[in-house]
């Protein structure tokens, strides 16, 4: 029971949500340097790099049927989306009750937050404040990112058969859930001890970088657009031809 007990309590103390983004970030650039460069001299197992492929670069010699049952259709994507619309909307309600309706942070809030983060978390972000204004408005962006993927796998996207490993899938959803609790935990209000908190005003360094996201928003947009009307076509509704992918920056020939 002890033991247990001492387990529960690092849990506590160490903020679940840094590391795990952590632990990607170390996974994720070891074994994409691993498959880009050194499996050119030195042979890497063939399961590993079809569980880290996928999509057009997926690893199709020597198939592993173990890894081949682990894997689920690439469509499922939109679940990531329709998750984490959740998730966000869940917290751009309280951050409304906590700023705008001035009450207080429900419990079960609260315990979340110190369960995915940290019970010692404070509205700072490496040692700067963090007011209430950069926090609505990041929390917004985030929010707007989501939901206008959400759209787009709904709505606009065309997707291929292919599929992804389960561990693409499961990173994909704690992706965004981590992402909201981060920006949250680290907002005015949300540490759990009652202070005053109010609306500063919105400084040009804000408004370049919503500017800035919101450019982005569209590029991609855009450049989601012409990759569906690449797939789409009038009998079976995706095209495997080669097809000349447009681009503001550059002309690439992919197979589709």
């Amino acid at each position: 029971m002890e033991v247990l007990n001492s387990i529960i309590y690092l849990l506590m103390e160490w903020n679940l949500s840094m590391l795990m983004f952590i632990v990607y970030f170390v996974i994720i650039s070891v074994s994409g340097t691993l498959i880009n460069f050194v499996r050119n001299w030195v042979p890497l197992p063939h399961a590993f790099i079809q569980a880290f492929k996928f999509g057009k670069m997926a690893h199709t010699a020597q198939v592993n049927a173990l890894v081949a049952h682990l894997e689920v259709p690439k469509r499922w994507f939109m679940h990531f989306y329709i998750f984490a619309s959740v998730i966000v909307t869940v917290a751009i309600m309280q951050m409304w009750t906590l700023y705008v309706m001035r009450s207080p942070l429900p419990a079960w809030a609260s315990l979340t937050l110190d369960v995915l983060s940290t019970p010692h978390r404070k509205p700072t972000v490496y040692f700067l404040a963090v007011n209430v204004t950069t926090a609505a408005l990041g929390l917004s962006l985030l929010a707007a990112q989501i939901y206008r993927r959400l759209y787009e796998n709904l709505f606009i996207s065309v997707f291929s058969s292919g599929r992804i490993n389960i561990l693409h899938y499961i990173v994909g959803h704690t992706h965004y859930l981590g992402a909201v609790i981060l920006l949250v935990s680290e907002a005015p209000g949300f540490d759990g001890e009652e202070q005053d908190v109010s609306i500063s005003g919105v400084t040009y360094l804000q408004i370049v970088g919503t500017l800035v996201c919101f450019f982005g928003f569209a590029i991609q947009n855009k450049s989601l657009r012409l990759l569906a009307a690449l797939r789409k076509h009038h009998d079976s509704g995706c095209s495997d031809e080669p097809q000349m992918v447009p681009g503001d920056l550059q002309r690439l020939s992919t197979q589709t």
